[in-house]
């Protein structure tokens, strides 16, 4: 009898696990494109366009959140991180991830302001290419065939598409791959910090956000605060308040989904869901919203999405390389 009912309790906590990785999943490949659309309909229906003010909102509300979590107690902070994290620590290490960070978001919302939804998913499908040149830059990656075949593949993909877009603006093209370089760099300089510490998502976001916030008010000090007084701008927000509190609180919903579906499946799950939503999303715009897509530029795209999944293959054939060979050595 004792047998039975713990068969029960475990097939009962098997079906919730199950049960609670589809939620997170489905939740997480919801966020992602509902954060992207209405930050759009702000910038551009709601004649919001102050992009720098809009991260800096949800900059803002994620080191807001996270901090009343820790200070609640809800969320423990590890004592070593706090004696480890000193002034000098978070000079050197934190805030200049905490500034490109803020130039990656800062200018990737920018990008929305002259090109499509869709067109800025394709590019996405570029950042591999750009993360490799950053990783060998720091000389954290060394130089692999495969690799650069797969980020020549997607390379060349990305390029068609670029080509096949009827709405192209150069600037918006130069902008989004500057906050695609400025995300690969606070990529590398976080992995960096993390090599000798873990920090769970919400106590990375009370050390890390608001770092990001304090270098984006600096972005809307310098560029938007003088013409958002002269266009009375906060006067939008004023009257639609719900838009602004959804896409800030949002932003943090993602990191934390990120993180759970990490810790429920895998990375390489996480990786494969963002793929899947992004291209969901570009069928979407298309069909729905009318923007234009070519047939060469869908070509082109499809390209370096084959590209893309083959980078990742090679991603994890050398990782399971690396851990087989770090296994024997022990």
């Amino acid at each position: 009898m004792g047998e039975m009912f713990g068969s029960w309790r475990r097939a009962i906590s098997s079906t919730s696990q199950r049960t609670l990785t589809i939620i997170v999943c489905a939740l997480y490949a919801v966020a992602g494109p509902s954060i992207i659309l209405l930050n759009k309909r702000i910038l551009s229906d709601l004649r919001f366009p102050y992009p720098y003010t809009l991260t800096c909102m949800g900059l803002v509300a994620s080191s807001a959140i996270s901090t009343s979590l820790i200070k609640l107690g809800l969320v423990p902070l590890s004592s070593s991180h706090c004696e480890q994290i000193d002034a000098q620590f978070y000079l050197r290490k934190i805030l200049p991830i905490g500034a490109f960070q803020a130039l990656a978001m800062g200018f990737g919302t920018v990008a929305y302001l002259s090109l499509t939804v869709a067109f800025i998913q394709m590019l996405k499908a570029f950042t591999p290419v750009i993360t490799l040149l950053v990783l060998y830059a720091f000389r954290i990656e060394k130089f692999n065939t495969r690799l650069t075949l797969a980020v020549g593949g997607i390379s060349v993909g990305t390029l068609i598409a670029v080509a096949s877009e009827v709405q192209l603006d150069v600037f918006g093209l130069v902008i989004h791959e500057i906050s695609a370089v400025s995300e690969a760099i606070r990529l590398v300089l976080t992995q960096k910090m993390l090599t000798n510490m873990k920090f769970s998502p919400v106590e990375g976001l009370h050390y890390m956000a608001p770092s990001g916030a304090l270098c984006m008010t600096l972005l809307v000090i310098l560029f938007e605060l003088r013409p958002m007084v002269q266009h009375n701008a906060w006067s939008v927000v004023v009257a639609h308040p719900m838009m602004f509190v959804s896409a800030s609180v949002l932003g943090f919903a993602l990191n934390i989904l990120s993180f759970a579906i990490i810790q429920l499946t895998s990375s390489v799950m996480l990786k494969i869901l963002s793929v899947v939503r992004t291209a969901a999303l570009v069928v979407f715009c298309g069909v729905f919203l009318g923007e234009i897509i070519t047939p060469s530029e869908s070509i082109g795209y499809v390209l370096s999405l084959v590209a893309f999944a083959w980078y990742n293959y090679v991603r994890m054939d050398l990782e399971t390389q690396r851990n087989s060979v770090g296994s024997i050595a022990r």
